[in-house]
């Protein structure tokens, strides 16, 4: 969404990340279009917070495996 566009994803180098592009080339060395659902998911969680907590990581692996059982998510080649 257009949050995404102009959201913190923390700072590399001296340098502000802003935006899903820049926080996905920092954080997973590619483009945003190129991630994968998780880690779109991950990213999109993760815009202006350090990190996800124990309990955030268990609910994403669910709603991921949820989506995949349902036929909504293929697995990454």
């Amino acid at each position: 969404g257009a949050y995404l566009a102009f959201a913190p994803f923390g700072e590399k180098d001296g340098m502000l990340l802003i935006g899903s592009q820049d926080g996905s080339e920092a954080y997973f060395k590619k483009s945003a279009e190129a991630l994968t659902a998780s880690e779109a998911w991950l990213l999109a969680t993760s815009a202006g917070r350090p990190s996800l907590s124990a309990s955030e990581t268990k609910q994403r692996d669910f709603v991921l495996r949820k989506l995949y059982k349902g036929g909504q998510l293929t697995k990454a080649k």
